[in-house]
């Protein structure tokens, strides 16, 4: 992989980290993605509810809904105990792509050179060298045909 991740947005507003991940694994720009994300989300609400104009969070659910319409799909698994990032790369099988849910935050990671990219950096990064290795780790997916 090289060292630089998706295109940025034209959003005047800075990018999310739920459509960023997805972006990122999909092979999509993070507008398209981001637009996925708005019309699943508001396609859910009770037709009395007032609808969303802006992503501002992404749960699970929408992140695995919407990962099964751009093709790469996903399903989050919880994880046991409150491991760090930097612990949990352990139990990570090698040559495989994964999102990881951190508290409050989605991340790519990339076990064939243990490498991480999250819409804060927006370039690959070893993990040693990625100031949130420390973060608790909540939930993992294995992503199945991703455009890396």
């Amino acid at each position: 992989m090289g060292t630089s991740a998706i295109t940025g947005t034209t959003r005047k507003a800075h990018t999310w980290c739920g459509p960023y991940a997805l972006a990122l694994v999909s092979g999509l720009t993070y507008d398209q993605v981001y637009k996925k994300l708005l019309r699943n989300a508001n396609a859910q609400l009770h037709r009395f509810q007032p609808r969303i104009k802006y992503l501002t969070g992404v749960g699970l659910e929408l992140m695995e809904r919407v990962s099964k319409t751009v093709k790469c799909k996903f399903e989050f698994t919880r994880v046991k105990g409150k491991p760090t990032l930097n612990q949990f790369m352990n139990e990570l099988r090698p040559n495989r792509i994964y999102v990881i849910h951190v508290t409050r935050h989605y991340l790519v990671v990339d076990t064939s050179d243990w490498t991480v990219c999250d819409n804060q950096i927006q370039r690959w990064v070893s993990l040693p060298d990625y100031k949130y290795r420390l973060s608790r780790v909540r939930d993992y997916a294995e992503v199945r045909g991703h455009k890396l």
